[in-house]
């Protein structure tokens, strides 16, 4: 089953993070791949976020992060300690997907599931800054195995678990750009997100 929570961000702070991840996108310019820039796709790291120093931005990232990890453990029961493990900010571009994929796991082809490189996730949060249908056209997020369909919205929380059971694929953007942040959360301490 999947956590959707509409409006878990306000609209104010999904128009300061765009603002604040256009700003960091532009002005970044250490060797530290925190931020990386593709052809279709900008990634931001969360640490790199929060060091910024951007009013409305970085100040918020942790409490964001925080909410999000107990909208997860809420919603799954999730017994236990939990850890977030990566923080992901994302800027999708016209002609930028994700093909159908589990989080912790992949398939080979001839159908077997195997643990993949980021086996330690356990969940994931997505977290909506902009609407699908409106700022942008595609970037829809599917669930074929529920046979679910979930067009982004600003503020919008989408967490679900990370194993086969939850594979998932992001349309192509068609026009506009996409924001979104994921947090991936995980059981392993080991796998903690440094956030110094």
């Amino acid at each position: 089953m999947l956590l959707i929570r509409h409006g878990f961000l306000s609209e104010t702070l999904c128009g300061n993070l765009i603002a604040g991840l256009q700003q960091i996108s532009e002005t970044y310019t250490k060797a530290d791949d925190y931020v990386r820039r593709y052809e279709h796709r900008t990634s931001i790291c969360g640490i790199a976020i929060k060091r910024a120093g951007i009013e409305g931005v970085s100040d918020q990232i942790s409490e964001i992060r925080q909410r999000a990890t107990d909208a997860l453990r809420q919603h799954y029961g999730l017994a236990g300690p939990t850890y977030i493990d990566f923080t992901l900010a994302a800027e999708m571009r016209v002609g930028d997907c994700l093909p159908p994929h589990a989080d912790s796991e992949s398939c080979n082809d001839d159908g077997v599931w195997t643990p993949n490189h980021t086996s330690y996730h356990y969940s994931a949060a997505l977290l909506y800054l902009n609407n699908s249908g409106i700022d942008y056209e595609g970037g829809v997020l599917r669930f074929p195995a529920f046979e679910q369909e979930i067009i982004p919205q600003a503020g919008m929380l989408v967490g679900f678990m990370c194993d086969r059971n939850y594979q998932h694929e992001v349309t192509p953007i068609q026009h506009g750009r996409r924001y979104a942040i994921t947090i991936w959360v995980t059981q392993d301490a080991e796998h903690a997100e440094y956030w110094d």
